[in-house]
């Protein structure tokens, strides 16, 4: 994780992406972290960071409130992107 700010009642998390992971995210879709399926509010494909806005209840509800910078987390990638990246990324390969 590089950045966890605090904007008002909500805090701002910004996670590193593995570089080979980063095209199975984008603006407004979903990301597994540590259990807890979030929406995914900013994208920076070059730095390969997404950024997610926690309201109050997520994190009253969950642990999330105590990661701190630096912290590795446990994130998936929704399958259904997966698949369909997946099945694009073939399909466009063969017709070149």
């Amino acid at each position: 994780m590089v950045e966890f700010t605090a904007t008002g009642e909500t805090y701002r998390l910004v996670i590193r992406i593995p570089q080979d992971n980063i095209n199975y995210f984008f603006l407004k879709g979903f990301i597994g972290l540590h259990g807890c399926s979030l929406t995914i509010n900013g994208i920076d494909e070059e730095n390969k960071t997404i950024a997610l806005n926690l309201i109050p209840e997520t994190l009253r509800m969950t642990n999330l409130s105590k990661i701190k910078v630096g912290d590795f987390l446990n994130y998936e990638i929704d399958q259904m992107t997966r698949t369909i990246v997946d099945t694009l990324s073939r399909t466009l390969s063969r017709m070149r």
